[in-house]
């Protein structure tokens, strides 16, 4: 009998990278060496994932194995991908599943999995059982195939970092990403800190807005000519965007989920100060998050800038009322976000026209109708 697992890596093009995990303590009933499980990825992007064991009483372990070794499966590496393929096999019989990412929060800032049993358990010793695991087989293949389309042509390797603008670095993490700014490069005040304190605060628990795991902080030099930082980690990773999505039925939900995030900054007295697609993230098919919190200013707060200073995103200054940024400023910023999509020029004339987030969700849902 062919195992499984190789079963599926003959069924893969060549694009698909195969990995498998040395695991000492699972030995096969045939060779008595290490059986290991099973891994395979395209392009960064983990698609399946397999937990074998020697015998059958060890099934439940296995199942339980999927979900607990992989809770910290996330978008970082998955790209667009929603489920993730897996299967769980022990002696003869193997089971077929699907693992979710869940959107609820839990304690600690965490999400968790939730493992979908793809049919009943299938004995290889049966005719029966063998023919059925080659038709999942053949429909688990051409999900992949369809999976691998939606990833990214690239991908940012776990731990790397990234220099994004003057003295401001992201790195990388499973779960979060860790955001550092050089305050001898941008300069913060204690109060300018305490107020970005009190936004992530105030954003906690909205899915549509980044989530800070701790407040942030600015760590202190400890040795002569080291750099004083600004520190804050951030969860979830998603995909960033660098324009508005092709998809209409995306490009919807992306502003949908902006309007929500920005419904909770400006009821607590905030405006996000800097909106733009790159400032956006994409978790799942129908999820965007709002990032970049570090821009956020105090609603009806005067603007003394020039217009040289001004972020890109304020147009020089015209999305400003009487030289103070209002609600209405992140609103006509959103409405430029979508300026150059021909599909979205109703919902762009409805942002236009409204005072507050929910004014201009209420027109937009009425154009769905």
């Amino acid at each position: 009998m062919v195992p499984v697992s190789a079963w599926f890596a003959n069924r893969f093009s060549i694009s698909l990278r195969r990995k498998r995990k040395c695991n000492c303590y699972e030995g096969s009933r045939t060779t008595g060496v290490d059986l290991p499980d099973a891994l395979w990825s395209i392009r960064g992007a983990m698609l399946l994932k397999g937990e074998d064991k020697k015998f059958y009483s060890e099934m439940v372990i296995a199942l339980e194995e999927l979900t607990s070794k992989l809770a910290a499966w996330s978008d970082v590496y998955d790209g667009k991908v929603e489920y993730l393929l897996c299967y769980a096999r022990a002696e003869d019989m193997i089971q077929f599943c699907a693992l979710q990412q869940t959107p609820q929060e839990t304690e600690g800032g965490r999400v968790h999995t939730v493992l979908h049993k793809l049919g009943t358990e299938l004995n290889l010793k049966t005719t029966d059982g063998v023919l059925n695991c080659i038709h999942h087989t053949i429909l688990l293949t051409s999900i992949i195939c369809l999976q691998s389309k939606q990833l990214p042509s690239s991908y940012i390797h776990i731990g790397s970092s990234v220099f994004t603008e003057p003295g401001t670095t992201i790195t990388y993490g499973d779960r979060e990403v860790e955001k550092r700014v050089d305050l001898s490069a941008v300069s913060m005040s204690l109060e300018r800190l305490s107020f970005l304190g009190q936004v992530y605060q105030a954003v906690r628990g909205e899915p549509c807005l980044v989530q800070a795991l701790e407040p942030p902080a600015t760590t202190q030099p400890r040795r002569l000519g080291a750099k004083q930082e600004y520190c804050v980690t951030l969860w979830p990773v998603g995909t960033a965007l660098g324009c508005a999505p092709a998809n209409p039925v995306e490009l919807y939900n992306a502003v949908r989920c902006i309007l929500q995030g920005l419904r909770v900054l400006h009821s607590n007295n905030i405006g996000h100060g800097d909106l733009r697609w790159p400032n956006v993230i994409k978790t799942s098919a129908s999820q965007f998050v709002l990032i970049d919190l570090e821009g956020a200013m105090p609603l009806g707060s005067t603007v003394d800038l020039d217009i040289q200073m001004m972020p890109i995103a304020w147009q020089e200054g015209a999305v400003l009322e009487n030289n103070r940024y209002t609600a209405k400023s992140d609103l006509l910023q959103l409405a430029n976000m979508l300026r150059r999509r021909h599909s979205a020029a109703a919902m762009m004339t409805a942002l236009e026209a409204a005072n507050s987030a929910e004014e201009a969700w209420a027109s937009i849902k009425q154009l769905q109708k």
